[in-house]
């Protein structure tokens, strides 16, 4: 099995040495794609400058992507569809996918609203765009991946979401896989657990997870500071 698939990390905010402008989101995805025979890349602002658009333009042409797939926030969206937009002129038949908190609740008729995107992911992205990317590989029928919403004739088709692994230790690290490359920072981010308890209304993450927490084991936590730590980490 094999296929591309390009995600970018647009970073509003963060500053070049900062662990949050680390891909660790795209990072986890592909390291899963990657474990399943698919191969993928990730470009971005994460390198100390913004993404160029000569260069995702290249990208798009050398790899040609079975999709492109976004990491959305509030504070990220818009920049998020001048760049699908972008692609989208670069070539029209490019399967953009939009993830991410700001996507999860969003209802899917907001598709009709963005001609840039072709499909909005919901739940988690490790098992959706997996699914995705076997789906298209093959040529299957989208119906069949689970947890996305996108348009046939005119009308929008939401598939049920596929419930998480309890153990998250099943996703591989995007570290130890050396999927993402933090080097030249000092400090990285560790996601060991996700998910929350709490009842705040105003939040994202307790109604995304069921009010549900779910960890890393202690040991593939170790294993992955001791990895960073000989290559210069020092905070986390």
């Amino acid at each position: 099995m094999s296929g591309n698939v390009l995600f970018i990390h647009v970073n509003e905010w963060a500053g070049v040495d900062s662990p949050d402008a680390i891909p660790v989101s795209c990072g986890y995805i592909l390291a899963r794609l990657k474990q399943h025979g698919f191969c993928g890349h990730i470009l971005g602002d994460y390198q100390g400058s913004p993404l160029a658009p000569r260069t995702l333009a290249s990208a798009i042409r050398t790899l040609q992507p079975l999709a492109l797939g976004f990491s959305v926030y509030e504070e990220n969206i818009n920049r998020v569809r001048t760049l699908a937009r972008f692609a989208k002129h670069l070539r029209r038949d490019l399967l953009v996918v939009l993830g991410g908190p700001q996507i999860t609740f969003m209802p899917g008729e907001a598709l009709h609203q963005m001609a840039e995107a072709d499909i909005l992911c919901r739940g988690e992205g490790e098992i959706v765009m997996l699914d995705l990317a076997r789906a298209l590989a093959a040529g299957d029928n989208l119906d069949l991946v689970p947890g996305i919403s996108f348009v046939r004739d005119g009308r929008v088709v939401d598939t049920p979401v596929r419930q998480a692994p309890d153990d998250l230790d099943e996703y591989p690290s995007p570290y130890l896989t050396r999927t993402i490359d933090p080097a030249g920072k000092q400090r990285a981010i560790l996601l060991t657990s996700r998910g929350c308890a709490s009842p705040c209304t105003f939040c994202y993450t307790p109604r995304a997870s069921g009010r549900k927490v779910r960890f890393h084991s202690i040991g593939r936590i170790i294993e992955e500071m001791i990895f960073l730590r000989a290559g210069g980490i020092n905070d986390f």
